[in-house]
């Protein structure tokens, strides 16, 4: 692997994990599933599913299509009946959209 290739791999990757802190915060602050009322909740509580709607970003092509990304993964995280509404996640996917954006 050339010098160059190495860097920009290495750049990369400092995106992605800033781009996943960054929708890990988003998660936090909005809490879409309640779990703020029921425990404590852990600062990660929500790294897997930041790192999934991150690797899925790339697929998205507007906000409705990050959307339907946020809530099909919070749906296969925890399941339909406790992820609730889709309506529910239309403010945190618009904030992961312009968050993302800002990165093409």
């Amino acid at each position: 692997m050339s010098k160059n290739r190495l860097t920009v791999t290495v750049v990369k990757k400092k995106e992605y994990k800033t781009l996943v802190s960054d929708i890990a915060e988003l998660l936090l602050r909005h809490d879409p599933i309640g779990l703020k009322a029921a425990t404590d909740l852990p600062i990660d509580e929500y790294e897997a599913e930041a790192m999934a709607i991150a690797g899925g970003l790339r697929h998205c092509h507007d906000g409705d299509s990050c959307l339907a990304l946020v809530v099909k993964i919070f749906r296969d995280s925890f399941g339909e009946a406790i992820a609730g509404p889709e309506e529910i996640y239309r403010p945190l996917a618009a904030e992961v959209w312009d968050r993302f954006r800002t990165d093409l």
